[in-house]
């Protein structure tokens, strides 16, 4: 499963390479789950949970991390419960 986020601020001073692994946060009190981007760019990401993630839901926030560093973050714009 994985998610599409648009309205993105990448606040690390470039954007993540395809293919990079993180963390991604889409609730504040949750812990970061690992995550591999599948595009990124000036517009949006999308990535692929390397787990099950619960109630992932369109119009949430999407922050991704490198470590305790936030690499930026967008708005879930969809989301797939299937790998593609």
């Amino acid at each position: 499963a994985g998610l599409e986020a648009d309205r993105v601020v990448w606040t690390c001073g470039q954007i993540p390479a395809a293919n990079e692994e993180c963390t991604v946060k889409i609730r504040y009190r949750t812990r970061a789950v690992p995550c591999r981007i599948l595009r990124a760019d000036s517009d949006g990401f999308s990535l692929r949970f390397a787990e099950p993630v619960k109630a992932v839901t369109p119009g949430q926030a999407a922050v991704l991390y490198d470590g305790s560093v936030v690499i930026g973050g967008g708005v879930i714009c969809s989301i797939s419960e299937t790998d593609k």
